[in-house]
């Protein structure tokens, strides 16, 4: 019976090692993925700012670019401007619709969000669109991004870990005989 204890005991402080090590994993990849996401797109803002975009100026830079990152990332841009309609989507399937959500109106507000979901492997960022001159908010970009691939690489960190405590386990045992 006391064996069995120091199993248990010994499972339990293996699942809590994986769980520490995968959750750091994710927590920093994420973290990693959304400052990438957020350098480039402070970039894509400040040409969408400096052309016009927002205010229907075209640009063939600005689309391209969009379109870059949306495929980079496997995600989606959505341009809105002042008036919560959408002037641009990536994904041309709600360009000229209003959106009004909690993120888009405290991106008005002048606040930069980013909401990274587990379970529909998705991180989202707004970020606000500022005037070059007066620094007043003149749009917001929405940026949806796929974390399929941080998923895929904790289910790898996973295996990894588990032939780790195996190998651990084995070591221990053979050590204490």
């Amino acid at each position: 019976m006391l064996i069995r204890g120091k199993r248990l005991k010994r499972r339990r402080g293996q699942a809590l090692m994986e769980y520490v090590i995968l959750k750091n994993y994710v927590t920093q990849t994420v973290s990693q993925k959304r400052s990438m996401i957020q350098s480039q797109c402070q970039q894509l803002v400040d040409q969408i700012s400096q052309s016009g975009y927002v205010h229907g100026n075209e640009s063939t830079q600005v689309d391209k670019q969009m379109r870059q990152l949306a495929n980079l990332y496997n995600g989606r841009l959505i341009v809105v401007n002042s008036n919560f309609r959408i002037i641009r989507d990536t994904f041309e399937i709600d360009e000229d619709k209003v959106i009004i959500s909690e993120e888009v109106l405290e991106s008005f507000l002048g606040t930069d969000s980013s909401n990274y979901n587990a379970d529909s492997q998705f991180l989202e960022l707004t970020i606000p669109i500022r005037d070059q001159e007066t620094k007043e908010i003149e749009g917001i970009l929405i940026v949806s991004v796929s974390t399929e691939d941080v998923s895929e690489g904790r289910a790898a960190i996973s295996r990894t870990v588990w032939i780790l405590q195996l190998v651990l386990s084995v070591l221990i045992c053979s050590a204490a005989f």
